[in-house]
């Protein structure tokens, strides 16, 4: 029997389905918000436990639905300027900036990605292989940002400013890494993003952005379902009689 591979989760499932369109076995759904269900997306949440429900034990789950918070936390320059050390990075902060420990940090974007409640839902009603996808890198233009962005979750970015890209690239990876964590606590999968879509900088490659500020394009969306095709290549040869 044929492994099927289901995505589901938050907007970044969208160009995952788009290219992953025609596929008989990789299905992408964008799930509504749970708090609005006239809002963008494919199914609500109740529809998605539905269709996960129905998964073998072969079957891949992935679930793309943290991973934002560094953009709700730092993509808006704050009023008070900030930058932090990065440990193992040999980089140092912009020293004109308040400087926030690490720890002070890690420990708030921990705290809030442990607030998830839905992939815990969503991967506790299935038999199958549970994996969760990271968010795309950031984008290093802040031009880019600034023309495609004016208000951002209640901020006004236009006034504000953007927090410039090697900050938000910093908050980008030790939200990464909290997520890393946290599968590894809920007994899940992190799907790191893709090698290739990284500049030597550690940027999101400017021929993957999507047309906003904060989303990837098709073609990212295909690099991630090379990913999952390969993940299921490996279970499928790991299950294999010896």
């Amino acid at each position: 029997m044929d492994r099927k591979i289901l995505v589901v989760g938050s907007s970044h499932t969208a160009v995952i389905a788009k290219a992953a369109s025609g596929m008989d076995s990789l299905n992408a759904l964008w799930v509504k918000n749970p708090k609005r269900d006239d809002g963008p997306g494919d199914i609500t949440v109740q529809q998605a436990s539905e269709a996960v429900a129905a998964l073998n034990s072969s079957d891949i789950l992935a679930i793309t639905w943290v991973g934002t918070y560094h953009n709700i936390f730092g993509l808006a320059q704050h009023e008070q300027p900030f930058d932090f050390f990065e440990p193992r990075s040999s980089e140092e902060p912009d020293l004109t900036r308040e400087l926030i420990p690490y720890g002070t940090l890690r420990r708030q974007f921990a705290t809030t990605i442990g607030r998830d409640s839905f992939t815990r839902k969503i991967g506790g009603n299935t038999k199958a292989n549970v994996v969760l996808l990271a968010t795309p890198p950031v984008k290093g233009d802040d031009d880019f940002i600034r023309a495609k962005l004016k208000n951002y979750r209640g901020h006004n970015v236009e006034q504000a400013g953007v927090t410039p890209a090697f900050i938000r690239a910093k908050l980008w990876r030790l939200e990464m890494s909290c997520i890393e964590s946290y599968c590894s606590d809920i007994n899940v999968e992190f799907l790191p993003a893709p090698e290739a879509a990284f500049t030597e900088e550690g940027f999101l490659r400017t021929d993957l952005y999507g047309s906003d500020a904060t989303h990837a394009n098709v073609k990212y969306g295909a690099m991630v379902v090379d990913q999952l095709l390969q993940l299921k290549d490996a279970c499928s040869g790991s299950s294999a009689p010896g």
